[in-house]
């Protein structure tokens, strides 16, 4: 048996039937027959084809086997191991699934085809992939990248640091508390949805809301303010005399609808605020007063955001 000691080694070639590649610094290595073994404190880096390759740590109690057929990884730390013929389970400090992968401290991939890979994270569907510290991918082909990310729905991938998903078939981008970047360009061949909030086009310089807004109510005995943030539908109830002016305008393009409607007992007169509000020649129409009867009324900011144009539908059965 051949016995050779290097300390604070850089670089090192060994042929012993393959060709292995170890970085790292105070290795011991032994060579007998077609085996290495590799004894080492920390920092230990091994490439390899095929053969049989054995490493053991005095500082972190590490054994690790590996051979064409199976690696297991048991514990240690600054460890990385490469091979193109690894082909059926890696185990480290948990439990594996059928042909699982799984590295890392307390981690588990009990999922048959399952990854794993991060401390305690899990992969327990089958053909599930966990990346990262608690990630957690439970489903079938759920997916979980970043830190507590869980992917807790089939065919589900939640992308970032406690990114969670909700529903089967859906990729999830980080939380409420993030914003999402995009530096090029997004396409979107299906629909867009957007619950609250407003979607920016750089090119026409536009706003879009697709929300409608609380009901309106009076803030006082007659007036009703319009606030333009978050939202492009909006209804009254006239229940008084009413006067109606507008609030927080975007410099960027918005339009929106305002149903003014008539209670059951109507003949309430409703009048603007044309400093912001502004009516074709300068001139607010007439709202129907009849009870139970509504009003549509059309608005449009103009390019400096200082007021908003309007125009009239009247007398609509709600």
């Amino acid at each position: 048996m051949n016995i050779v000691t290097l300390r604070r080694l850089a670089l090192l070639i060994v042929l012993a039937g393959t060709c292995l590649l170890i970085q790292a610094q105070n290795l011991d290595i032994r060579r007998s027959g077609g085996v290495v073994g590799v004894a080492a404190g920390s920092g230990i880096t091994i490439v390899t084809n095929s053969g049989v390759v054995t490493v053991s740590s005095t500082s972190g109690g590490l054994t690790n086997t590996f051979n064409t057929g199976q690696f297991t990884l048991m514990g240690g730390t600054n460890v990385n191991f490469k091979s193109e013929a690894l082909t059926t389970n890696l185990v480290s400090r948990g439990s594996g699934g059928e042909y699982s992968i799984a590295i890392g401290d307390g981690v588990s991939a009990s999922g048959s085809f399952s990854v794993s890979v991060g401390p305690v994270a899990t992969a327990s569907g089958a053909g599930a992939l966990s990346i990262g510290s608690t990630a957690g991918a439970t489903q079938y082909q759920a997916s979980a990248f970043g830190a507590s990310s869980l992917a807790g729905h089939s065919n589900s991938t939640a992308i970032g640091q406690s990114a969670t998903t909700t529903a089967a078939n859906q990729i999830r981008l980080g939380t409420a508390t993030e914003t999402v970047s995009i530096p090029g360009a997004l396409a979107v061949t299906g629909n867009a949805t957007a619950n609250s909030g407003y979607v920016t086009n750089a090119l026409t310089n536009g706003v879009f809301f697709s929300e409608w807004a609380p009901e309106l109510t009076y803030s006082d005995a007659t007036n009703v303010v319009i606030n333009c943030t978050n939202y492009n539908g909006f209804h009254l109830l006239v229940t008084n005399t009413t006067y109606i002016s507008v609030t927080n305008i975007p410099s960027k393009l918005w339009t929106a609808w305002l149903d003014i409607e008539q209670n059951g007992t109507g003949g309430f007169a409703v009048t603007f605020n044309t400093n912001y509000i502004a009516f074709a020649a300068g001139t607010a129409p007439t709202i129907t007063t009849n009870a139970n009867k509504m009003d549509n009324i059309g608005l449009k900011s103009n390019y400096r955001g200082t007021n908003v144009s309007a125009f009239v539908n009247q007398n609509f059965q709600p």
